[in-house]
């Protein structure tokens, strides 16, 4: 039952790999609806840098606003319709990496994702953690493509990485911003947001990164 509802059965378990029972992925949502319901919508522009200049993009303060701006949120439907679609990805990636792996990704995606994200858009003043989701989309649908291999291509796997990826597929076809929610057969939401398709792109390079590592550590523990 643990290796095939708590972690993915193909993986050698260690405190590094393991799944503790969706920990991660409670705890990531938790905070954001905390953050919302203690400070509200705006909580985030105190720590405003205040530049004027594109030279001035990407210091250390706005860099570390840019860090937060993930997890704030527009109203509660924003917050609550983020949290549910973290918490679906989230959960599938916990499951397939371990908790403290969906830890250090949810953090990577919210700097280098909020990168991309000010780079593209040419500003900070935006925020919502529906960027980090994108970077997570992009993510899991890598790791699913690369999964049907031999090694890791089994039921479970494959099935609950369709079910994921219908899944992101509706969520990218949201419409109506953070005051209603409507859908069209598109992908609406991603392609009209720039902050979420240059995220996309940022998670997508990240995945990449990540399976070409793996595909070369391969090779090299192959006897000559």
């Amino acid at each position: 039952m643990d290796n095939k509802i708590l972690n993915d059965g193909t993986k050698t378990l260690n405190r590094w790999n393991r799944n503790y029972f969706f920990a991660a992925t409670v705890l990531i949502a938790l905070v954001n609806i905390i953050l919302y319901a203690a400070g509200g919508s705006n909580w985030e522009t105190q720590f405003d840098p205040g530049f004027t200049d594109w030279d001035e993009l990407f210091n250390i303060a706005s860099l570390w606003r840019q860090f937060l701006n993930n997890f704030s949120h527009a109203n509660w439907q924003h917050c609550l319709l983020n949290m549910l679609c973290f918490v679906i990805c989230g959960g599938w990636l916990e499951r397939r990496k371990g908790s403290l792996a969906l830890v250090g990704l949810v953090l990577l995606m919210s700097v280098v994702g909020s990168a991309f994200v000010t780079a593209v858009h040419g500003s900070y003043a935006y925020h919502g953690f529906s960027g980090v989701n994108y970077s997570l989309y992009a993510y899991a649908i890598i790791d699913y493509i690369f999964l049907f291999q031999k090694e890791t291509r089994t039921r479970e796997n494959v099935v609950s990485g369709a079910i994921l990826m219908a899944l992101i597929y509706f969520a990218a076809c949201f419409d109506g911003g953070v005051s209603q929610v409507s859908f069209r057969f598109y992908p609406y939401d991603f392609l009209h947001n720039v902050g979420h398709y240059s995220s996309f792109i940022a998670g997508l390079i990240i995945a990449l990164v990540v399976q070409s590592v793996k595909i070369f550590s391969r090779f090299e523990k192959k006897p000559s």
